[in-house]
């Protein structure tokens, strides 16, 4: 992820590119597959799709640049004209007490580094959107994880809201959380948001089919 100043339009924006090697290894359809699923959605807290394309051999895709504090402006003011959770238009209330359960198990099973715990609240044909990383599926997914020996030492994550209807619906709530790296002890930190588009089961339960995380942390500056 990269910031860039768009000249045409004299405005800042983050580029998304897939490097070369994850190309190669993943394969460019997943990072195509993302831009369509970011060209479809349609929302106040999703960023929407300004461009996308190649060059040089690389695949990009281009959002709105928002800073901290525009976001937190956004996100106060979003949230002050946002009805609370429990009240969420097109959901029953059995609905959002089980899409909470959803988010009580997947925060119980990441503490855990328990992934068949949190396979169980997916679909199997998840779209994951890690930060900074290109779209993957479940299975690619726990590969990279289980690579880097990923270990959870605590997570915290907070539902904002919940809104959906007819079988669909998604949670958007903030995360943090602390881990290690293979035998590296010295723990990391990730901070950020993420959006879940869930799926109703026929037992009332719901799996999520999209899941989508942002970081608050700084972008990575180009080398």
């Amino acid at each position: 992820m990269y910031l860039a100043e768009d000249l045409k339009h004299r405005r800042q924006v983050a580029i998304k590119v897939l490097r070369p090697e994850l190309a190669a290894t993943l394969g460019p359809q997943r990072f195509v597959r993302e831009i369509e699923i970011a060209a479809s959605l349609t929302h106040p807290h999703i960023l929407p799709l300004f461009d996308s394309g190649e060059a040089g051999g690389f695949l990009y895709h281009v959002m709105p640049f928002i800073d901290s504090l525009a976001l937190l402006a956004l996100a106060l003011a979003s949230a002050a004209c946002q009805p609370p959770a429990q009240e969420a238009a097109g959901l029953s209330e059995e609905d959002v007490a089980a899409i909470h359960t959803w988010h009580n198990r997947y925060m119980q099973a990441e503490r855990a580094t328990d992934w068949n715990a949190l396979a169980a609240l997916v679909a199997e044909d998840v779209v994951l959107m890690p930060p900074n990383r290109p779209l993957e599926d479940w299975a690619s997914w726990l590969e990279t994880v289980r690579a880097r020996d990923f270990k959870v030492i605590d997570l915290s994550s907070t539902v904002q809201e919940i809104e959906g209807g007819d079988g669909l619906a998604y949670l958007r709530a903030s995360y943090s959380e602390t881990y290690t790296l293979g035998v590296d002890p010295e723990p990391l930190e990730a901070i950020g948001k993420h959006v879940a588009i869930l799926r109703k089961q026929p037992d009332g339960s719901w799996v999520a089919t999209v899941w989508i995380w942002n970081s608050d942390l700084p972008l990575p500056q180009p080398e």
